[in-house]
């Protein structure tokens, strides 16, 4: 396993061996991939190769990138917001999260919970009765920006389609392989607006 994510310095200490102690601090969606790197540091119990750069945000038109045009294009001509938009395909064409024994996960939450103030991308599945209160069950899908390869294809190709079918013009079906294949630049008459929107640095 390797891992990756964006962090700032927080510190350096020298131990009673004279060895040092360095930390870092994860915040936002950084979080949760910096306490799997670390669960996994632990409990391996090995010597580690440590990387330190700056971090860059990507500006070309990625498959993620893209997807947020087609989010952005779709919500125009429904008349609706991007994060319900973007939130509703997610959920129709995007991937469950999983642990790391191959289990979907899930929550369970009262019902007076509103569970998109807590997780936007939360699928009810159930609704069960407790001790007289009831509490609606969910599944959790990834982040766009978590999804591989073949996740992200299936994302894309779902939008697409939801695209079309409201006469917006897409890629076309080589172009939409090769940027979800290479993270290329094609964009099949998708003007790409402003470079800071388009990016591989969404949510």
């Amino acid at each position: 396993m390797s891992a990756s994510f964006r962090a700032a310095y927080n510190g350096c200490v020298i131990d009673e061996d004279g060895g040092l102690i360095l930390s870092f601090r994860a915040e936002g969606d950084s979080r949760a991939a910096a306490k799997r790197a670390a669960q996994w540091a632990r409990e391996s119990n090995k010597e580690l190769a440590v990387d330190i750069r700056p971090y860059r945000e990507k500006r070309s038109l990625s498959a993620n990138a893209y997807f947020h045009v087609l989010v952005g294009k779709i919500a125009e001509r429904l008349d609706l917001g991007e994060d319900e938009t973007k939130r509703q395909l997610v959920l129709d064409y995007g991937t469950p999260m999983r642990d790391g024994t191959g289990t979907v996960v899930g929550v369970k939450l009262p019902d007076s919970v509103d569970i998109h103030s807590i997780y936007p991308y939360a699928k009810r599945f159930d609704t069960r009765t407790e001790g007289g209160k009831a509490f609606g069950c969910y599944i959790l899908y990834k982040r766009t920006h978590m999804l591989d390869t073949a996740e992200m294809s299936r994302l894309i190709r779902g939008t697409v389609e939801e695209a079309k079918s409201l006469g917006i013009e897409t890629a076309t079906p080589e172009e939409i392989s090769i940027t979800t294949q290479n993270g290329g630049i094609a964009n099949g008459g998708i003007q790409q607006g402003d470079p800071d929107r388009i990016s591989d640095g969404y949510p």
